[in-house]
């Protein structure tokens, strides 16, 4: 596979996957229910944002050097983006807290746990990335530190993503025993979800974007080994088995990056455009469910709402984009670096 400097593919698949999480979203909160065909390619989503996020984490170690700095700027980075939206996300979270008849110090220790375990707090859904990236940073760091080669650690990744499909069997499983439904009922309840965490999602799924980078040159016949891996995700996730995610995101990608195509000005600014649409949408996610739930009678309205929102986002991250370049909102750069 033949690098480019500019990855331009890359940041038209990340617009069209903060489409997807939009969908995801809205599917949630209207309690809709996709075709299982969409809610395949739904899933494709954030597993393709991992994988884009190790990749170019390692290109940076293997262009750069020093790897160390490298990984712990980049946890810098996105502990900062995760701080940043927190805050931006609580006014909304704060509605509900203040309504749900809990004290004020039970509401303080579930903030707490949720925004140190799990990611996100109320509606702040698209955070949890943020969360897991961090944590699998964190552990790729601590394994590099010990001298493990990043093949190893890949392996290990992908043992921890076998190891939560088995807790969220057992989790969801009536034919398990007591102790081992406690210990499993003891992990969700800490990390907020069976395998929706770094260590069981995030941890795998970034070390895969780290070796397709670290061994790119051995790759051919790129578009065929994408479709490939998609076939068997398919599969896999038709008869609910462990690994789809991992195929389907790392399907995907290897035939983004291998695309080339000329740039053009558009692609700088569809990488803003993706990234402050996948951390705004939620905003308009809820209150859109505020304002039309009563009116939604089918699928066909969902659709339309999804479609709805993802304009607006780009309307707002349009705004924002223009904003972010003038001199006394400058600071606004930070939302999305």
């Amino acid at each position: 596979m033949q690098l480019l400097f500019r990855y331009n593919v890359i940041d038209i698949a990340k617009l069209f996957m903060a489409f997807l999480v939009i969908g995801i979203h809205v599917g949630t909160l209207f309690g809709t229910e996709y075709p299982q065909v969409i809610e395949f390619v739904l899933e494709s989503a954030v597993p393709f944002f991992f994988i884009c996020s190790g990749f170019f984490i390692h290109n940076k170690i293997i262009n750069k050097g020093n790897k160390y700095t490298i990984l712990k700027n980049s946890c810098r980075r996105y502990l900062k983006l995760y701080i940043l939206w927190q805050i931006v996300y609580f006014p909304l979270a704060l509605k509900y807290l203040w309504v749900n008849g809990h004290s004020f110090e039970e509401n303080l220790l579930y903030c707490l746990r949720m925004f140190l375990f799990v990611g996100e707090i109320i509606f702040s859904w698209p955070l949890w990335y943020l969360h897991a990236l961090i944590v699998s940073i964190i552990f790729i760091f601590i394994l590099q530190k010990c001298r493990i080669p990043l093949i190893y650690i890949w392996v290990l990744s992908v043992i921890m993503m076998l190891i939560g499909y088995f807790i969220n069997y057992f989790y969801s499983s009536t034919n398990c025993n007591n102790t081992l439904s406690a210990i499993c009922q003891n992990v969700v309840y800490v990390l907020g979800s069976t395998d929706r965490n770094g260590p069981f999602r995030g941890f795998a799924l970034v070390t895969t974007g780290m070796i397709i980078r670290q061994y790119n040159q051995y790759l051919k016949h790129e578009y065929a080994l994408g479709v490939i891996c998609i076939a068997i995700s398919w599969l896999l996730f038709y008869y609910s088995l462990p690994f789809h995610l991992l195929f389907c995101g790392g399907g995907i990608f290897v035939i983004a990056v291998s695309i080339k195509i000329n740039d053009h000005p558009f692609f700088t600014s569809s990488r803003v455009h993706s990234t402050f649409i996948y951390f705004i949408h939620m905003y308009f996610v809820v209150a859109t469910h505020a304002l039309f739930k009563s009116f939604v009678t089918n699928y066909t309205y969902v659709y339309i709402i999804w479609l709805f929102i993802f304009i607006c986002c780009w309307i707002t991250s349009g705004l924002f984009n223009w904003l972010r370049r003038k001199k006394n909102c400058y600071w606004l750069n930070h939302l999305v670096s």
